[in-house]
């Protein structure tokens, strides 16, 4: 009573007189006592025990007020304040918080902190930080925050952060945010602005600049998509899998434990002189090139690269037929009278291969070249049919 007085003295008769009124007609509400604590249908506290209604941490409130600092049992209908929450138990109903709220038990509701929010329990309902929201248990429902979400084991329902969002366990829903991880498997959609990562198996889809998964029996789509087994579909710059058992989709396709590589040259009617890759993922096939001097231009000092993707169709032991299609750069030295060129051409072939010797083969093809030149003179365009013939080694 004496710290009361002191802070009614102080802070003067016309506000005082409203918190001192506040805390003796909540006081004059009778208290429930159990073994568990008092419970108050209303508790206002301004520091914990110092200038606080509930003497307990055990104690239970239906409404309570947090001034600075609250520490009480449980809440079963509605918190508000302007500092720290801490419930020991079990929180169910609404929270709205400028600060932080901490619940050591289950929590059920809505929880708006503009802070954050932190749980021990499980957690069902809509739960929203400002900065972060972090469960070291289960949750079902949707985690907003400003930076990160965190819960250690499963989730269930939606993830929204601008920065990272993190299950422990198992996942089920959609998380979006910069970067989204999952601790083991995720049925539903990761969206992500950096990379999304799923440890075990992902039956879903992935859309991020990065994806990496455990077992992909969903959809990756992004730059570099990277699991351990891909058995249905990778969409991206670069695709990169231990075994290859359904479709990549890509300029690069590797599959490290039942893929390869060769070594192809040849010359053709579009460019005197063509080198590169030939990657395998599986039967599916990329080609990296690069060429020399190609023909029709001005001047020999012309080139271009290249990548093709396809498919190897074996017939027998000893041949493959390679249907592929792609796009080719072309530079050429631009004329004294242009300011600016461009060249392009948009290909398809069909490429055969016959084995000479184990790591030798012959290769032959034919194929269609629709080429375009732009420049600051005019435009030039011609459709071409082009052959080719020479060797890869592997």
């Amino acid at each position: 009573m004496y710290l009361l007085f002191k802070v009614l003295t102080r802070t003067g008769f016309k506000y005082s007189s409203g918190i001192l009124t506040t805390f003796l007609i909540i006081s004059c509400f009778p208290a429930n006592i159990s073994a568990q604590g008092k419970s108050y249908p209303f508790n206002v506290s301004a520091w914990y025990k110092a200038l606080s209604i509930n003497k307990s941490d055990q104690d239970k409130a239906d409404v309570n007020l947090t001034l600075f600092m609250t520490n009480i049992g449980s809440i079963n209908t509605f918190n508000t304040g302007l500092g720290f929450t801490l419930v020991q138990n079990n929180f169910k109903g609404v929270n709205i918080n400028a600060g932080v709220t901490s619940i050591s038990g289950n929590s059920s509701g809505f929880i708006l902190s503009a802070a954050g929010n932190l749980h021990r329990g499980n957690v069902k309902g809509l739960e929203i930080g400002g900065l972060f929201n972090t469960t070291t248990r289960s949750m079902e429902g949707v985690q907003i925050a400003g930076t990160v979400n965190y819960t250690t084991e499963n989730f269930t329902g939606s993830q929204i952060s601008l920065v990272v969002n993190v299950a422990g366990d198992n996942f089920k829903g959609i998380q979006i945010g910069n970067s989204n991880i999952a601790g083991k498997n995720l049925s539903g959609v990761q969206l992500g602005t950096t990379f999304n990562a799923v440890a075990y198996y992902l039956k879903g889809l992935q859309i991020a600049p990065g994806n990496i998964a455990g077992i992909n029996n969903g959809v990756q789509i992004g730059l570099l998509n990277v699991n351990s087994v891909n058995n249905v579909f990778q969409l991206g710059l670069v695709n990169i899998t231990d075994y290859q058992k359904g479709i990549p989709v890509g300029a690069v396709n590797i599959a490290t434990k039942n893929g390869g590589a060769s070594w192809i040259n040849f010359s053709s009617t579009f460019a005197a002189y063509t080198t590169g890759i030939k990657i395998n993922a599986a039967d599916f096939v990329s080609y990296l090139e690069g060429s020399y001097n190609i023909f029709d231009t001005k001047n020999t000092k012309s080139g271009s690269i290249a990548a093709y993707y396809g498919y190897d169709f074996r017939i027998g032991k000893k041949f493959l037929l390679t249907p592929n299609a792609g796009y080719a750069e072309i530079f050429e030295d631009k004329s004294e009278e242009d300011s600016w060129i461009h060249q392009f051409a948009v290909q398809a072939r069909l490429i055969g291969e016959m084995e000479i010797t184990k790591n030798l083969r012959f290769i032959a093809g034919i194929g269609y070249s629709y080429r375009v030149q732009s420049k600051s003179g005019d435009d030039f365009s011609k459709n071409q049919f082009i052959g080719m013939a020479g060797f890869s080694i592997f």
